[in-house]
């Protein structure tokens, strides 16, 4: 006898073996147990997943000569024809090399002559959805009304493409992508009765890479027969297909973990230098960051396709990392494979993704931020104001609120008014006692009165330590910031009234803080020279005041 791949030696010859489907074949064998079999069946779902054998096994069910069963015997003669594919009665058509509209009417040109042998005559097209609009349209009245003991059943893989009057005549079964799980565990039975030693991490592999396609893993499995022989490893499975040991995603979280960037680099450099595919690499990356993510929540890893010999280290690994950091490693990895078909350079993306996460520091909560700023109260009130309802109307959006520009009235009194030290103010505002109301002072202590600014305003403090003192006088201090840091100074401007309150309680005066930017004499010239632009060409305006934008360079 010739030899028969493991795809065809393996395929279920009963309901019972069919894997993952019960929701179909628990159907079937009702209706064929109830006498409601219908006419017409749509079976749909990805490839190699079991719709064609689904149909070759009901077809023995309803035609064995001990049934209609629930069960074919596949013992008897039917039975063995149709296993066999010699029965006359049953008729495979492949829809894409059938998809004329002479092909159908060569078809329904048979449909009314009576079954030889079994008691229904059945019609299995596969890839239903690639016949011609006008080959569906011949078939529709055939399939509306067929002749008694006649049985169509169509199997696709893309069901949105057959037209509807065709999907409401028929009974409609979609498969199920099978799991990791379930194609390794097949797959290790399989090996198991053929004489091969491979242990679960080789079929996890093997399943992982066929995709949910019970075919494609046994289609893997037999080409790694024929290779290795009796004896298939994990190195095996990865030489054949081109993908990375498991090892190299742990040792490569291991060197993020450790900030080793040089480890990292190295190891991806001798993965591809020894013929690694990118986008397998790239793949198994983000399944073991994916497992690590599942390792975070109790009982995680228990719908994950991991070996037991796998569950601890992942678990390890896991401890190391906060979920933030992790869902942070896997949003780095799929916006690099997303990239990686448009990269001019494919194998720098990935280093540099390599990278970012070897140097990417832990993630660390807001709240620990505050604390770390302006201690526990800082926190407290800063969690408390963020949990306070925002009230908005319900007919308009809420404005932004407009950014106040501290106005320096010049009839202010020269000689300001002095504040009392005894006022309602916490006790640590007061702690710079060195501070007088002049620009040296103020300089010197700068840093201080920061700190100070910082215990009541915990968002503004690390902000005005950007600014640098440049003036005082009546009462008025001006703040200058650099070019590159506008956005702090845009923050201290709306606070400015805060900031106000809270220096000159330092200080012991009423005064103003005026914010602006310093630039040197050609940026000022250029500056004049692009809002000259803007005041001639209103609609430059328009596009700014739009988008919220600033000018940075022009050109004739």
């Amino acid at each position: 006898m010739s030899y028969i791949v493991t795809a065809r030696k393996w395929r279920p010859q009963f309901f019972r073996d069919v894997v993952s489907q019960t929701h179909v074949t628990d159907t079937l064998r009702n209706a064929i147990h109830s006498g409601r079999v219908g006419h017409a069946y749509l079976f749909s779902g990805p490839r190699g997943v079991g719709k064609t054998t689904v149909a070759r096994i009901f077809a023995k069910a309803l035609n064995c000569e001990h049934g209609p069963a629930e069960e074919p015997c596949n013992t008897c003669s039917i039975c063995l024809s149709i296993q066999s594919g010699a029965s006359m009665d049953i008729q495979e058509l492949d829809g894409a090399s059938n998809n004329s509209v002479d092909d159908v009417r060569s078809l329904i040109a048979t449909v009314g002559y009576h079954a030889s042998q079994c008691r229904y005559k059945m019609y299995i097209i596969d890839e239903v959805h690639m016949l011609s609009a006008a080959a569906f349209n011949a078939l529709l009245k055939t399939l509306e009304e067929p002749p008694s003991g006649v049985i169509f059943v169509f199997a696709t893989t893309e069901p949105q493409k057959i037209p509807v009057t065709i999907l409401s005549r028929c009974q409609r079964f979609d498969f199920h992508r099978l799991s990791v799980q379930e194609i390794a565990g097949k797959l290790q039975r399989i090996a198991e009765a053929d004489g091969v030693r491979i242990d679960s991490a080789s079929t996890l592999l093997i399943a992982r890479r066929a995709g949910g396609a019970m075919r494609d893993g046994e289609s893997i499995l037999e080409q790694l027969k024929a290779s290795r022989g009796a004896e298939i490893t994990v190195a095996d499975v990865s030489e054949i297909l081109g993908m990375a040991d498991q090892e190299v995603f742990f040792k490569i979280v291991e060197f993020c973990h450790a900030h080793d960037t040089n480890a990292v680099l190295r190891l991806f450099s001798a993965y591809y230098d020894n013929g690694g595919d990118l986008k397998e690499f790239l793949e198994g990356l983000l399944g073991h960051l994916r497992n690590l993510l599942y390792a975070k929540y109790p009982n995680g890893l228990d719908n994950a396709p991991v070996s037991d010999d796998m569950r601890a280290r992942i678990l390890e690994q896991a401890s190391w990392f906060q979920s933030g950091d992790i869902l942070r490693l896997i949003t780095v990895v799929t916006e690099t494979e997303s990239s990686l078909s448009y990269a001019v350079m494919p194998v720098l993306r990935i280093e540099l993704a390599l990278a970012r996460m070897s140097e990417m520091e832990s993630t660390v909560e807001l709240k620990r931020l505050f604390e770390l700023l302006g201690g526990q109260e800082a926190a407290d009130s800063v969690v408390s104001r963020l949990s306070e309802p925002v009230h908005r109307s319900p007919d308009r959006a809420t404005p932004a609120p407009p950014v106040p520009e501290p106005v320096i009235n010049e009839t202010e009194d020269k000689n300001p008014a002095p504040l009392s030290r005894d006022e309602d103010v916490p006790s640590s505002v007061h702690s710079c006692p060195d501070v007088v109301a002049d620009i040296q002072s103020i300089s010197l202590h700068w840093d201080e009165i920061c700190a100070r600014v910082a215990v009541l305003k915990p968002a503004i403090g690390p902000t005005l330590t950007e600014g640098v003192p440049e003036s005082f006088s009546d009462g008025k201090l001006a703040v200058h910031f650099a070019p590159d840091r506008m956005f702090q100074m845009e923050t201290c401007k709306r606070f400015s009234a805060d900031i106000e309150e809270i220096i000159g309680t330092i200080l012991g005066l009423r005064i103003k803080v005026s914010f602006f930017a310093r630039r040197s004499a050609p940026e000022r010239k250029k500056k004049n020279e692009l809002d000259d632009i803007v005041s001639r060409e209103p609609i430059v305006r328009d596009v700014l005041d739009m988008f919220g934008g600033e000018i940075t360079d022009s050109w004739r």
